[in-house]
Order: C-alpha cells, then sequence, then structure tokens
C-alpha cells in the first residue's frame, strides 16, 4: 500500500492506495506518480475554489454580482452541488453567507487566524479548539422547523417562511452561465472539499485504481477495499478521550461536521464556522459532532452539516427522511447516538 501526506484545503489530507489488486496500476513508482497527482488536482482545485484567495475565479465570481458570470466546468459543477443542497434543506444548508461568515471575523484560512488580534474584536486563541461544553445550547428558535424571515438583517437573507429562493441564476442557453444575485457572496467551504474529494476519486477511478482512501480532515472516500478487507475508520468523540465509534467501511464515503475545532471570540462571545440562517450566527445545538456515511461524500458533506444546524431532535427526524448510508452524532453531553439505514 502506498501512501501520502500533504496540506491542503485547511487540513491534513492522507491519500493511501492499495494496489495489488489494481489492474491499472503495475508498479509502486506508478502508484507514487498517482498520488502525486491527486494531490495536484486537490491543491489545484482548492486554488479556484476557495473564498480566501484574492483574484481567484470564485473572488471574480462574488465581485460580478448582478451580471452574468462565465464560469469554467470545475466552478460550474460545485455550484450546482451546492444550489442543490441549499434548495433540498430548505435553505438549512446556506453557501450564499460568505458576507456574514466575513463578518464575524472569518475572512482568511483559519491557521492564519491563529493568534491574531483582528479588527472588529476578532480574537482566535492560540489553542483552536476551545472546549466543547462552553456555548449555547438549543433554543426553541433554533428547533423549529421552519425557516423563518431574516430580510432586511442582512445582505445575505434568502429563506422566507420556509420557502428557499436561490440567489443563484443559471442561463437558458449556455450551461456554464450563471449569474450571482447583488447582496450575496459564495461560500463554497461547506461543500467544496467533499466535492474536490471526489473529483481526486474521479482520476483514480478512471485510471482502473479502484482501492483506496481518500482522507481530508475526516471527511473521506473509502473506495473498494484493503486487500480484501474493510477500511477501517475512526470516528473522534471530542468531549472524552478516544472513539464514538469504529466503523468498517467498504465503497462507502463518510463526512464529519463538529464545532469543536474552528472556534474564535468575536466582540466577546465565542463562535464557531458554521452558520445557522435563521440567526446568521453560529449554530447553538446540543450536537458537537455530526456524521454521515452516503456513497456520495458531497451529498455526505452537506447533510452532516445541516443535521448539525437543526439540533438531535429535529436533525435527526430529518435525516431519516434524506437518503443516506447512516449516521452518528456526538452530543454536549457525551452521549453517542447513531443508525444504520
Amino acid at each position: 500500500m502506498k501512501q501520502r501526506n500533504f496540506k491542503a484545503m485547511g487540513t491534513e489530507v492522507t491519500l493511501a492506495a492499495f494496489h495489488e489488486e489494481d489492474a491499472g496500476v503495475k508498479c509502486e513508482s506508478e502508484s507514487s506518480k498517482l498520488l502525486q497527482a491527486v494531490e495536484e488536482i486537490i491543491v489545484a482545485l482548492e486554488r479556484k475554489l476557495s473564498r480566501f484567495i484574492e483574484g481567484n475565479e470564485l473572488y471574480r465570481l462574488n465581485h460580478s454580482q448582478g451580471t452574468w458570470f462565465d464560469a469554467s466546468s470545475e466552478l460550474t459543477g460545485v455550484l450546482h452541488a451546492a444550489d442543490s443542497a441549499f434548495k433540498h434543506s430548505q435553505g438549512l444548508f446556506h453557501p450564499f453567507l460568505g458576507t456574514t461568515i466575513a463578518g464575524l471575523g472569518y475572512k482568511t484560512s483559519f491557521h492564519l487566524m491563529d493568534r491574531v488580534n483582528g479588527k472588529q474584536g476578532v480574537t482566535v486563541s492560540s489553542v483552536t479548539e476551545l472546549p466543547v461544553t462552553s456555548g449555547g445550547t438549543p433554543t426553541d428558535s433554533t428547533q423549529s422547523d421552519t425557516l423563518v424571515s431574516f430580510a432586511n438583517t442582512s445582505s445575505d437573507d434568502a429563506s422566507v417562511n420556509g420557502r428557499t429562493s436561490s440567489p443563484l441564476e443559471w442561463s437558458e442557453h449556455y450551461d456554464n452561465r450563471v449569474k450571482l444575485q447583488s447582496g450575496y457572496e459564495v461560500d463554497l467551504g461547506g461543500i467544496a472539499k467533499g466535492w474536490i474529494v471526489e473529483q481526486a476519486a474521479k482520476f483514480l477511478k478512471d485510471r482502473s485504481v479502484m482501492n483506496f482512501v481518500i482522507d481530508a480532515g475526516g471527511d473521506m472516500i473509502c473506495s473498494g477495499s484493503k486487500g480484501g478487507k474493510p477500511w477501517t475508520v475512526g470516528i473522534e468523540n471530542p468531549v472524552v478521550s478516544g472513539h464514538a465509534l469504529v466503523l468498517d467501511l467498504q465503497s462507502m464515503s463518510i463526512a464529519t461536521s463538529g464545532t469543536y475545532r474552528r472556534r474564535w471570540k468575536f466582540d466577546g462571545q465565542e463562535v464557531h464556522h458554521i452558520i445557522d440562517p435563521r440567526t446568521l450566527w453560529s449554530a447553538q445545538t446540543d450536537i458537537v459532532s455530526a456524521s454521515v456515511l452516503h456513497p456520495s461524500l458531497t451529498e455526505a458533506e452537506w447533510m452532516a452539516k445541516t443535521l448539525l444546524i437543526q439540533g438531535s431532535k429535529l436533525g435527526i427526524e430529518w435525516l431519516q427522511k434524506q437518503r443516506n448510508n447512516g449516521w452518528v452524532v456526538v452530543l454536549r453531553n457525551g452521549e453517542v447516538r447513531h443508525a444504520w439505514m
């Protein structure tokens, strides 16, 4: 088995290919070249889709509000995925809150915020993993099963009375031509990682490499098997040390969303990067960590975030109605719940 590690998308990425059974990989050196190519694909797509890189394609889209924009095939693909998730979740998964999250101080890659006293009262602890017991608990408003109107409170409003209207308009004549409504900024941070990893996985499969793992900070595709045996995946329990569960996965994806890592202080209040579009504030939820299993990592990623935002009661009820292969949640009190579909 060949392995490669590198940093991208704000996390540690691990590639592992079990090549003995793959007809497309004839030797270890060829396997190394393929993994290097995968790294290059991931890094290139991140540069194109990150909201933190001034002048890249996403930046240009966000600065072309109200006008038609000819997007690349890559940006077109992930925008369609994000738009679909937004509509399917009735706006709870909201990839158009770039202005809101930047206004809370999250304007650059998180590791660059560390130990910085920024403008507008932003302070990031030198220890990025602040205690998960801090922060609020779910309120009636954050557990509501309908979306509330927050019109006129921000330029990022989009959901009114449970009816979701996307700020993206697609051309009827050109598949890649899109218009972003004025007042919105696209933030693909909640879905791009899964989508990028899926493109990397497709690259390997197109070359007859079927047995591999791509792990991007806990969001991973486990393709095929490891010499005929399942891939072993541990789900972290952030409340107590150790794993919440250890899973054996074959030909499956898993995405985890949590409130326990990317936390900082804004105007004296502790916030995190998962925004509830109903409040335009960090989600106040009893779920510390939510993991979803799905054949598609892109789908698993946005579902995990939508589950977390809603809290355990409504979130689990909602997820049970969606197509997925199972889920694991860790609650603030340390309780672990799970089910397999």
